[in-house]
């Protein structure tokens, strides 16, 4: 699973993170994995690039493997965000190498979703 995400930030160091979930027909939540990714490392592991501020990118966010039995009413649901503490540690934003500096930033983010930046999800299904 994948989440092909079109997004803009503030800063030129950030975190995008996708949570698969199921919504059950009475209100409840079920969280059946996740993914994230650091802005830099968008490109490469080995050779971290920051983000422009402000500029478009394409972010390929992979959600670990996972398998669900889909009920009657059950709802896909996929959650963006910016952070998903305490699982990961927060992203001060900054730039800095991580433990290098307390400061942090706050950062603006924007998920584009138009003929231009065609943010998509990618779910394979499994044939009943």
């Amino acid at each position: 699973m994948s989440v092909r995400l079109w997004a803009q930030s503030t800063a030129t160091d950030t975190d995008f993170t996708a949570k698969l979930t199921v919504a059950k027909p009475d209100g409840s939540v079920i969280n059946l994995n996740n993914g994230i990714l650091r802005t830099p490392f968008r490109d490469s592991l080995a050779s971290p690039t920051p983000t422009e501020p402000g500029r478009p990118y394409e972010y390929q966010i992979r959600i670990w493997p996972t398998s669900y039995e889909f009920r009657k009413g059950d709802r896909i649901r996929v959650e963006i965000s910016s952070s998903d503490y305490p699982q990961f540690a927060p992203n001060p934003n900054t730039g800095a190498p991580f433990g290098d500096s307390a400061a942090v930033q706050t950062a603006t983010q924007t998920i584009l979703h138009d003929s231009d930046h065609p943010s998509a999800i990618t779910l394979p299904v499994i044939p009943g």
